[in-house]
């Protein structure tokens, strides 16, 4: 008989309230012997501790109940009636799967009479706890007033709750109200903790400090993987301040730096314990951001234009931050958030994959460094979210990635491992393009020199000295090279034939138009044109080569007795001591061959003085937005053409400016 009521007793304290039920339908016999027993009462467990050698973990089972009564805090309340249950496995899977809300453990401990002060050490009990010694709050985890809220911790992290020393000596009644998030409740954690552990609160603490360093190592991996984000990032980010139009640099500054983020508000909101809605949601819109910087740099880098994939991309980003919306109104759970996030990661690998696939085969070679890490990194982390999903659905133990290396401290995995490739390989992709750039300027740099040895026949520094004729050219381009163009030719006949022009544009490709049309202008000046001839022909050149632009030019021939004939093709008129020349204007250059251009002639006298000018001049805009303008122009017309084209550029040059000024001194009018 009493071993019989031993067997009881020991199903009473040790098997859970469910089991029991279950065991009672299928023994009639055995119901009414656990009827008999239960006249007996029976206290809460029972763990004596007279002496402390060291820190005691408490690993007997404890008295629990769901619901939630002030009066269970209570030294005096009879627990008898209570399941015993394991606190270092979760409620779950001791019969009380998917619950949530209040519960309370239950256990008596006999302190020793120490000198020291004493302390419990104990692991969050999920998601919140409150615990009591002879119905004293003596410490809380989490948040429990004013309403229950769930906190980040370390995943190692013990809270010290010291012991009043008031109770040193004596068996008291240490009793824990949990609370337990329904967003979380069918997790394979819910209701877990460590055991308990019972020392020295010196001791103690040190235990925490140890949990604490154990649980930051466990971050080394990301923080490293992080760490190398941040210096891709910083490199990225320097190449775009180099090359502003080079937009695929940002983001591909955007994105390293981002995840970098991540991983540091990861570690942050654990160490400072953010309430864990509030913290993931910030996580979530940081990823969804950061999401759409990733499709913009594979989009940037392939030089691939916006298209319906793009934006499909965008908008599935988007789908996390409102699931965890979802959660916090009480739409969703976590399992099923996690069920979200790891379809949109399939979703967005598998639009990225298709078109780096399709880049890859028209041989572009981002596109094959990129490939097989960002499919290593899609697949791990859609399987790091799927198991994340099992793992709050309550069907597995795990929720982190596949592990590649498990240690003492810190575990490695292939999630991990992608995330680290993807950063290398845009770090490959970031020094292929700046060698590649670099070898680009090289060749732009010699193109350059050729460039501006060409200016150099298009804008001539040494200028004939003419008898009577003092002749001046400035030529300040807006870009390394321009389009303006000038030229001083003599003629056979005594005379000197001067000639200005502008090409529309700037750059290279102008300089290359204006050469051509230096060319056909010596051309037809070696055989004696006119000025209004000349640019007729020079007009059907120029019509003919289908360059598609054109060229304002001006032509004067000046006699040595100061007769100047002059045909304009839609160039600004010259000033003539500081008033403008009305001359018969034509079309520009190389507009339609159908043109002829008339002639205006023009007598000087002695000490008159012309001025020849680019449109650089009327056309420089200042500060407020204002131009130059043609009265400015005149009344600084007579000055020389360095001072005209400095004051110019002063005012704020937008385009190129040329300025070529002719004084006319015969000598022999000149007074003895």
């Amino acid at each position: 008989m009493a071993r019989a009521i031993c067997f009881l007793a020991a199903i009473h304290r040790t098997v859970s309230l469910p089991v029991q039920r279950s065991l009672v339908r299928k023994s009639p016999l055995l119901t009414m012997l656990l009827a008999v027993f239960s006249v007996f009462p029976l206290r809460a467990q029972f763990i004596a501790a007279p002496q402390l050698g060291g820190p005691i973990t408490i690993t007997s089972l404890w008295r629990f109940h769901t619901g939630d009564n002030p009066q269970w805090a209570s030294p005096t309340f009879d627990d008898s009636q209570w399941p015993l249950l394991h606190m270092d496995k979760p409620w779950n899977v001791q019969g009380y799967g998917g619950y949530s809300g209040y519960a309370w453990y239950r256990i008596r401990l006999q302190l020793p009479a120490s000198k020291e002060p004493l302390a419990l050490g104990l692991n969050r009990v999920r998601n919140s706890a409150e615990i009591y010694a002879d119905g004293k709050l003596i410490g809380v985890m989490g948040r429990m007033q004013p309403a229950p809220d769930w906190l980040n911790s370390l995943p190692r992290n013990i809270a010290v709750v010291p012991l009043p020393a008031e109770l040193y000596g004596r068996t008291i009644e240490v009793s824990m109200r949990v609370w337990q998030s329904p967003r979380s409740a069918r997790f394979f954690g819910a209701g877990s903790a460590d055991p308990p552990q019972l020392g020295t609160e010196q001791a103690i603490r040190a235990l925490h400090h140890l949990a604490v360093n154990q649980s930051l190592l466990t971050y080394l991996p990301d923080l490293f993987v992080g760490l190398v984000a941040v210096v891709i990032g910083q490199i990225s980010f320097g190449l775009f301040f180099l090359r502003p139009r080079a937009t695929e640099y940002a983001w591909a500054g955007l994105y390293l730096l981002g995840e970098a983020l991540i991983r540091g508000f990861d570690l942050y909101r654990h160490v400072y314990e953010l309430p864990v809605y509030e913290s993931v949601l910030a996580i979530e819109s940081i990823r969804a951001c950061v999401t759409i910087c990733w499709l913009f740099l594979i989009w940037g880098f392939m030089h691939a234009r916006t298209d319906l994939l793009l934006r499909a991309g965008i908008l599935l980003a988007f789908w996390p931050p409102l699931a965890t919306l979802l959660v916090d109104w009480g739409f969703a759970t976590i399992a099923e958030v996690y069920v979200i996030r790891a379809f949109v990661a399939l979703c967005i690998g598998i639009l990225i994959f298709v078109r780096l696939v399709h880049w890859a085969r028209q041989g572009n070679r981002d596109a094959q460094v990129f490939l097989v890490p960002f499919l290593l990194y899609s697949v791990m982390d859609v399987v790091r979210w799927i198991r994340g999903a099992f793992y709050y659905a309550g069907l597995s133990n795990t929720y982190s990635g596949l592990e590649l290396y498990r240690g003492a401290y810190f575990t490695v995995t292939w999630d991990r491992v992608g995330f680290l490739l993807c950063f290398l390989a845009i770090g490959a992709v970031l020094v292929r393009r700046f060698t590649h750039s670099a070898e680009q300027e090289q060749r732009l740099a010699t193109e350059m020199e050729s460039a501006r040895q060409i200016q150099a026949q298009l804008v001539p520094v040494d200028l004939p000295h003419l008898s009577g004729l003092n002749i001046e050219a400035a030529y300040l381009p807006a870009a390394e090279v321009g389009g303006d163009f000038y030229q001083v030719l003599e003629q056979g006949d005594g005379s000197v034939l001067l000639v200005i022009g502008d090409v529309c544009g700037k750059g290279l490709k102008a300089a290359m138009t204006g050469m051509l049309a230096i060319g056909a202008i010596r051309a037809l000046a070696s055989q004696g044109f006119d000025p209004g001839w000349l640019l007729t022909r020079l007009n059907r050149e120029i019509a003919r080569s289908q360059n598609g632009g054109f060229i304002t030019c001006i032509c004067a021939r000046v006699c040595h007795d100061g007769m100047i004939t002059l045909a304009n093709a839609g160039h600004p008129a010259p000033y003539r001591n500081g008033e403008e020349i009305q001359l018969k204007s034509c079309l520009p250059l190389g507009i339609t061959p159908e043109v002829e251009y008339a002639e205006t002639n023009v007598q000087l006298a002695h000490g008159d003085c012309l001025t020849f000018l680019s449109d650089g001049v009327v056309e420089a805009r200042g500060e407020t937005g204002g131009f130059f303008g043609f009265e400015r122009t005149r009344e600084i017309s007579r000055q020389s053409a360095r001072a005209i084209a400095d004051a110019a550029q002063q005012f704020g040059q937008e385009d190129d400016i040329t300025v070529l000024t002719l004084s006319f001194t015969p000598l022999d009018v000149v007074p003895a």
